[in-house]
């Protein structure tokens, strides 16, 4: 069972299958709404994304470029939205510490694009269970 946390009220992710739960989550979320924001952009499940290795760096491959924002927008999330911590966050998605302190930085800098912004949000909606269905 999980613990509270006393400051949201939210479940601690204690095991790594509950971060990694914690994670995968984001990247639905994620993944909904770049489908809706990025329709240049083919839509990806998060299988797909999972599929993309994040060592294996393919970096001229478009697809996998794709995939590992998406990733870096879901470690994002969790950490800022659903309280992971940055190590927690590095674990279930299975990368460096580095790695993920690299992340937010990067995502702090594309946040300050209103297309992004506009992006985040609605992922902000999607994970606060206030997502319109229909």
């Amino acid at each position: 069972m999980s613990k509270i946390c006393p400051c949201c009220g939210q479940a601690i992710a204690q095991t790594l299958t509950e971060q990694k739960a914690v994670y995968h989550r984001s990247l639905s979320a994620v993944c909904r709404a770049a489908k809706d924001h990025f329709r240049k952009c083919e839509a990806l499940t998060i299988t797909e994304v999972l599929s993309h290795d994040p060592r294996r760096r393919a970096t001229s491959d478009e697809l996998w470029l794709y995939a590992a924002r998406l990733r870096r927008f879901a470690v994002y999330s969790s950490i800022h939205l659903l309280g992971l911590r940055q190590a927690e966050a590095a674990r279930a998605a299975g990368l460096s510490k580095a790695a993920v302190c690299l992340m937010l930085q990067s995502i702090d800098e594309e946040l300050r694009r209103p297309k992004i912004q506009q992006f985040y949000r609605d992922v902000e909606r999607r994970l606060s269970g206030k997502e319109a269905f229909g």
